[in-house]
């Protein structure tokens, strides 16, 4: 089992990444840090770990997608997953996944929920269980299942499936896309992953930026599909001057989902947390009381509210939705 951690100027997050692989409750691991290009010393904060199931590999700075290429080539792992640099794998992640992939031969891959971490602090919990079938149908639609980092593959399926190296962002959701429409796959329902909503990295710094690529990934797949792409093209979020800070945030999107699922289970307290962290990143902000939203009102209002205030700022973790086609 290989674990694929591609690391670009992680900073102080990296080694708490690799730690958490580590300390897995799995232990046959093979750890492949693959350092692309980093220029501020991350990297070499791993050798206190003193491991011998890791091996840094590294090459001048050529994107996430070239990273987990050159991984591709050396890992050795009758399954591979992924561990971003900043992000965090639960202890038991790798064993449950591994344990799903064993006990289904025909999956190709196995994903997982999460939750988030800001400021250093976990909330929004999502563990929606999937079934191959539902994973199939979101597929179909240009729907992502669940995060993509969350994957860990059956390398015997995908040995001709690499990333592309022409995307810089959602390289991992086009991945996805091909994997889901060749082979069967499945979300486990348990929260196994935690991601870092780090302002400094690529995937959060411009929600414009992330649409625009995402838009090239939906793209390729209309193309495969044989599909009309201006039914699925995402628009850019609006950039108003005083809600400036939509453009970069993706958190209500998870927030809602997560506040959904925890009414649902009756979780009210968790799902209260969940909606006060949301408010309180901008209290001037209507759209950042969305979760506290779902949570007091019925569903109805919510999905009313929902269509009166417009769509929140798309996430390259959270579902695609086609628009309406034109009449």
């Amino acid at each position: 089992m290989t674990v694929i951690v591609p690391v670009f100027n992680a900073g102080e997050y990296l080694l708490p990444a690799v730690e958490s692989l580590v300390a897995q409750t799995y232990r046959h691991l093979e750890i492949i840090v693959v350092d692309d290009g980093s220029t501020d010393g991350c990297v070499e904060t791993l050798r206190e770990l003193r491991d011998d199931r890791m091996t840094i590999v590294r090459q001048p700075n050529g994107g996430k997608s070239t990273a987990m290429n050159l991984a591709l080539t050396r890992l050795r792992g009758e399954f591979w997953g992924i561990q971003d640099a900043d992000d965090l794998s639960h202890p038991d992640r790798i064993e449950r996944q591994v344990e799903a992939l064993l006990e289904d031969p025909t999956l190709a891959a196995v994903y997982s929920g999460i939750d988030l971490i800001l400021d250093g602090k976990r909330f929004a919990p999502i563990s929606t269980e999937k079934s191959r079938a539902t994973c199939r149908s979101e597929i179909d639609k240009l729907r992502i299942p669940a995060h993509d980092a969350t994957g860990l593959y059956r390398a015997a399926l995908l040995r001709d499936l690499t990333f592309d190296p022409s995307l810089r962002i959602g390289q991992g959701v086009d991945f996805m896309f091909r994997v889901g429409e060749r082979h069967p796959i499945k979300v486990l329902g348990a929260c196994l992953y935690s991601h870092r909503i780090n302002r400094a990295s690529t995937t959060h710094r411009s929600a414009s930026r992330n649409v625009e690529q995402l838009n090239r990934v939906i793209a390729k797949a209309c193309a495969r599909r044989g599909l009309d792409f201006a039914r699925f093209r995402r628009r850019p979020p609006t950039e108003k001057t005083f809600f400036r800070h939509r453009s970069v945030d993706t958190i209500v999107p998870y927030a809602v989902e997560s506040v959904k699922q925890l009414k649902a289970d009756r979780r009210h307290r968790e799902a209260f947390r969940t909606a006060a962290i949301s408010a309180r990143l901008h209290p001037l902000d209507p759209l950042y009381y969305k979760p506290l939203l779902h949570l007091v009102v019925p569903a109805l209002l919510g999905r009313w509210w929902s269509v009166m205030r417009g769509r929140t700022v798309p996430s390259r973790n959270l579902a695609l939705r086609p628009r309406a086609s034109a009449p």
